[in-house]
Formats: C-alpha cells, structure tokens, sequence
C-alpha cells in the first residue's frame, strides 16, 4: 500500500471515530455522564497503587499489560524523553530527539507522538504496538523488546509506521482514547446500558405498584377467566394496563415487547400482582406501626369469626393517639384518635391462655412493647344476621310455597311441609308479641350501638348511654309495658287475621315427685298470658338488662379512675384535696412495679392550671387539642399522658367488626394460606386507604427491586 494512502486511511478512520464519539457525546443522557456510585473502594486504591508505580517516559518498564495499566497509559498518554543525555553505544552512536518527527516528503515535518524512548534499556518502543500488540503475529520490535540500531533507525521507524500491524494499533489506541475522553469505556458503556434498563423497570413497576394500590383500594377484582392481554375476560389488572399504553409510551413499549416475545420477565402475572399487594400491605402496617411506636401508648381491639375450615380468623385493631410532632406541629394539625387494621391471625386455640399467647407474639413481631399497651377490647360472640322485610311478606311468601303444586318429589314435599310449619308458627300470637318485644328492645340497642362505634366516642358518654338504655329496659320490665306490648302486638295480629289469643301449651305439666315430706307443692303457672309474662318477656328483659349492667360496670370501674379528667373545666370547683386524692388513685392504676406513667402531685398542680384556661363542656380531646395549639405540652407533660392514655382506651370492638365486614367472603375463600395472604393484603389496602395514598412508591420500588434482586436481573 502506498505511503500516503495508508496514512489518508488512519486519518479519515480518525476523524470518523472522533466524529461518532462527538455525535453520541451530544445526545447522551445526564445519567450517562454521573460516576459509578458502585465502584468498589478496593478497585480505586489499586487503581491509584497501579498509577504510582508506572513510569510513564518508560515503557520498557511496562512488564504487564492488563487492561487497567492500558487505560492509565492510553489516559495519560505517551511521555516523550527530550532533555536528556543520551548515552553512546559501542560505535559512538546514540539517540536523536530528531527521530521524534517524520520528513515529509514535501518538506513538512509530522510529529511521531507514537515513539518513545526508555531510558533504563536504551532502546526505543512504539506506545500503541507496546500496549495493544498481539503476541500471536510477528510484531515488530518497537512493540517487544525495543530498538537500539541507531544506525537504521530512520529506516526501521519508517517501515514500521507503514505496517499494518502498526495502523491497526495505532487505530485502536486512538479509539480508546476518545472513549476515555468521553467517560465512554466499554465497561461504563455498558454500565449506562444496566441504568438505562434499571430505570425502564423502575418506572415500569412504579406504574404497576400505583395500578395495584387503585385496584386495592377501590375494592376491584385484580384477575378474569384467563391471563391473555387485548382479549376480553382478562381481568381488571391488564384492562388498565391496556388504558395506560393507549396514553403512555414507556407502557405501550412494554406492551410491544411482550407482543413480539423480546422479554419473558414482564411482570403482569398473578404472582407479581400478589408480591405487590403484600408489598403495599407491609409499607402501609410499617407506617402504623411506626405511628404507634411515636405515639407510646396504644390498646388493642380484637375480634373472631371462623372461616371455611372453621379455623379462627382474629382480626387485630390497633388504637392510639395521633398527636403533631414538634417537627410538624402548626396550627391545621390538631390530636386525632386513630384505629388501624393491622391484618388476621389464624388461631389454634380460642382458650383464653391461647390468644393471650397468639398477642404477645404479635406484639413482639410489631415490636410493640407490651408496657405500653393501656387497653384491650375483645368480642368473640356470634354476630346476628337478618332481613328488614315485613312479616306480612314472609307469611305471603311462606304460603305461595305451601300453594305451589309443581314441587313434587321428595323434596318438594319437604319445602311444601316446612313452610306450612312455619306459616303455622308466625301466624299464633305469641310470636307477634315475641316479634313487638324484640323490635322495641333491638331499636334502642341499635340507637346506642351506633353511637358506641364512633372512634372519638368516649367513655363517660358510653357510661351515660348506656345508662339510658339500662333506664328504658328496667322501664318495659313493668304490667304496664307488657300491657302495652299486647296492644301493639294485637294490632299486627288484626293486620294479619290472627286471633289475638294465647293459646294454652299442650303439653301435659309434668308433676314432680317430692323427695321429702316436708317439701312444698309446685304451684305452676296455668294462665297462658301469665306464663309467657313470666317465662318469656320478664326472662328476656332481665337478660338484656343482666348484660347492659355487666357492660356498664365494666366501664364504671374504669370511670372511677379516669372519670375526674372527662370535664376538666369543673375541677376548678373542687378542692386541691379532691382533685390530689383523684390523681394518686391514676397514678397507682398506671404503675407496674417501680414504673409508672405520671406523677400524681405534678398533675394536681398541672390540672388546676388548665381547669382555668379551657372552655366549659370541653372533652379530654378538645383539652389535648388546646394544649397542643398554644404549645403548653412541655408545661403540663402529665396532663397530656394522661389525656393521651384515657383517649387510647377503646370504647368498642366495632372497628373490629367492620375490618370482617370488608372482607366478606372471609368465611368461604380462607382456605389456603396464599389466598388469605392476598385477600388480606387487599383489605389492608381497602381500609387503610389513606396511608395507602400517602405510601412514597419511589421508595416500594426500591424495595420490590433489592428483593427481587437474587431472581431477576433488570
């Protein structure tokens, strides 16, 4: 090949490559040009260990070239000796810095910035062939050992400059060089590629995660007839995936991927859907748990219902006082009492040692220490289920079956029989008294139920309102009220033609056999009208007030206790005597041991300065509120645990009740531990949808992501 042509080819491939690297430099992303945030520190300091020991104006030294001495060198770059005195060899010839340039042959001189001298063999080496020569083709000596003919230097460098060898290296030298001008190396190119990727995934699964958290808290189905997307009958989930790629075009990317089979990781499966929603159900107990943690004090509501394998579910409320931090605090925030479903715990025993058991473990996986737990609400009773429609729809409803001769068979004529037999049993009078006892005790018990579930319901108001209801029950327990019973229960009876009689019992009376002499005759009750008073109305109204009172006491014991702090406003009528006897009977209730909560003397003097300052008819929140706002809770530190103590404790277990309520099918698809996981996690999601909405998916995403990170790679 001709000389100048050779040398035209290695500029034009030059000036190509520094023509790309200038384009793509120009359209690269910000991302591309940050640092490596993973280096390893061992890699910089054998980097800088590396870098120390090379000699630069040297390359005879440069026994092992690896790839990271070849990046230091080529960064650096070749290091020409001038100012030196070149020995002489054996014939008085020695090196001349003119060797440095090539004579044109129009005259010019080009620079050989390729040609370097060592000064530790006396020889010289060419720095591209030093570096990026082959071992398996003739190389040329400048590339090896190095030249020492100073005699035929002009012709050795001369032919050397021209080989293809040396135009292949020098090509390759130039190459890096640009790349690592650039911060474009191999490695960090492909480094750029893996974040490039990352953040596709990473906005990939943000959309998802904020798909899943709209699903869940919504209460929509996630999954259809099959998993196929663009077909109908595949569910909720990839539906809104669809939506999203009609309007978002990393989505519909995604999606075309999928379609032309270039990923087969593409996160759309049920399994992810179920890794997410546990995900989003773990984030949101963390941010409970942690509020509860900032909080202290917090009681625990729980409640049970079977499922289809008549295991236990419990469901585990937890309750405490959400007050502004002093990071936070402003005047729109204010104390809030909060009640957080935390999930279901299957329960292998329902003794009482069981549960107690089954509790404490979960307060030790939550990391809730038990000392700080100031109330608990349980309720494992059956709940009662019925049907507002009138009993004149049921009897019509029970005689049409009865009428209906197409059911033949078996059993048709078994339903045919039953509803004879119940027709029979709703239409005598006892039943429609029964029915008018039932309505008027079950309205009253409803008023107060609903009043009781309200979270900022507290005790005193309860202790008030169930002492109205215990005032109306003792009231029906009268002649009068019964009397009046009738006259309603007659008027239905006319409504529905039945006679409004008490028919008398059937059954024979059974006469007992007296063990002794001296014992009394049974006198029993022959009246039928007397005997449903007495064995009937009278029992069930003392059943009904038995239970109120148990409740009631209940809540009397604890009133006795906190009940001085209910109305702070009045303390200022009572005695500093009064008001310290109330506030040694707290502080003994609130101590374990040698630990205990407030100071009794602290909080006489803390009470009867507030008592002054707060509105009249204020409630234990309305004072915490005021000590919140004008910023007093450094002042009066025991009245506010003890306010935030009182409002912790729960009223009823109705929160507990609605968490089952939200997942009504708990009873017929808990079957498998993975299904509960799931449904589970979607009524966490259901109800906790405001910290649902306030969960930092920035943040699941890098979790999802470390989790992930041993299956999958981005």
């Amino acid at each position: 090949m001709p000389k100048d042509q050779a040398e035209m080819e290695v500029g034009m491939r030059v000036s190509q490559v520094e023509e790309e690297f200038e384009e793509r430099n120009l359209n690269i992303e910000d991302e591309s040009n940050e640092t490596c945030e993973d280096q390893n520190l061992e890699d910089r300091e054998s980097e800088n260990v590396t870098r120390l020991n090379l000699s630069f104006s040297d390359p005879a030294t440069w026994a092992k070239c690896n790839d990271q001495v070849r990046q230091i060198l080529v960064e650096h770059g070749p290091e020409q000796v001038q100012q030196f005195d070149f020995p002489k060899d054996s014939k008085q010839r020695k090196f001349l810095t003119i060797h440095y340039k090539r004579r044109l042959v129009n005259g010019e001189e080009m620079h050989r910035q390729w040609l370097q001298y060592s000064t530790s063999s006396d020889s010289v080496f060419c720095f591209c062939c030093k570096l990026f020569g082959s071992s398996t083709t003739d190389t040329s000596s400048l590339s090896e050992k190095g030249s020492r003919d100073w005699k035929n230097m002009s012709a050795i460098l001369s032919r050397h400059e021209k080989s293809s060898e040396h135009l292949t290296n020098f090509q390759t030298w130039k190459e890096l060089e640009l790349r690592l001008k650039y911060k474009r190396t191999f490695d960090e190119e492909h480094l750029r590629l893996i974040k490039q990727e990352e953040k596709y995934w990473q906005q990939i699964l943000k959309r998802l995660i904020a798909l899943v958290r709209v699903l869940g808290v919504q209460n929509l189905a996630f999954r259809g007839t099959h998993e196929k997307l663009h077909t109908s009958g595949n569910g909720n989930f990839l539906k809104f995936v669809e939506y999203l790629a009609l309007f978002d075009p990393l989505m519909d990317e995604h999606l075309c991927r999928i379609k032309d089979q270039e990923m087969h990781v593409h996160y759309l499966g049920k399994d992810i859907q179920n890794e997410l929603i546990q995900l989003l159900s773990n984030a949101i107990k963390q941010k409970i748990i942690a509020s509860a943690r900032a909080a202290k004090y917090f009681s625990i509501i729980l409640d049970c219902t079977p499922d289809a394998d008549h295991v236990e579910q419990m469901t585990t409320i937890i309750r405490f006082v959400d007050r502004p931090t002093s990071e936070t605090e402003n005047e729109t925030e204010s104390v809030c009492i909060k009640e957080h479903f935390l999930g279901f715990v299957s329960l292998t025993e329902t003794t009482g040692a069981g549960m107690t058991e089954t509790i404490l473990h979960q307060l030790e996986e939550m990391s809730l220490p038990i000392e700080n737990l100031r109330g608990q609400g349980y309720d494992n009773g059956s709940n009662m289920k019925g049907k507002e429609n009138g009993l004149g729809d049921i009897y019509d409803a029970l005689i049409d079956i009865y009428e209906d001769t197409t059911l033949t068979g078996s059993s048709g004529n078994t339903s045919r029989v039953d509803a004879k037999a119940l027709t029979k049993a709703i239409s005598s009078f006892k039943f429609l008294v029964s029915l008018v006892l039932w309505y008027d005790i079950l309205f009253e018990i409803n008023m107060t139920s609903k009043q009781l579930q309200a979270k900022e319901f507290d005790i005193c108001d309860a202790i008030k309102q169930l002492g109205e209801t215990k005032k109306f029950l003792v009231g029906r327990r009268s002649d009068a009220a019964f009397e009046k019973t009738l006259v309603d229960a007659g008027e239905l009876a006319e409504e529905l033609d039945v006679p409004a009689l008490f028919e008398p019992d059937p059954i024979r009376i059974r006469k007992k056999r007296k063990q002794f002499t001296y014992e009394a005759d049974d006198e029993p009750i022959y009246n039928p009208k007397e005997k449903f008073k007495v064995n009937f109305y009278f029992a069930v109204i003392d059943t009904a007030i038995h239970l109120v009172e148990e409740r009631f006491t209940l809540m009397q014991q604890i009133s006795s206790v906190f009940g001085f702090i209910y109305d702070v406003y009045s303390l200022q009528n009572k005695t500093p005597k009064q008001i310290m006897e109330h506030c040694l009977n707290l502080e003994q209730a609130l101590q374990h041991g040698e630990s205990k909560d407030i100071d009794a003397f602290d909080l006489c003097s803390e009470l009867q300065a507030i008592a002054r300052r707060v509105q009249r008819s204020s409630s234990p929140q309305d004072v915490l509120n005021f000590i919140w706002e004008n910023k007093l809770a450094d002042s009066v530190p025991n009245t506010v645990i003890a306010l935030r103590i009182l409002l912790t404790l729960p009223v009823s277990v109705a929160s507990g009740e609605r968490s089952f309520s939200k997942l009504k099918l708990i009873k017929t698809y808990l079957r498998t531990s993975m299904l509960q996981q799931r449904l589970v996690g979607l009524s966490i999601l259901s109800i906790e949808h405001d910290i649902a909405h306030s969960i930092d998916l920035e943040e699941l995403v890098s979790k999802f992501a470390k989790l992930k990170a041993r299956k999958h790679k981005f």
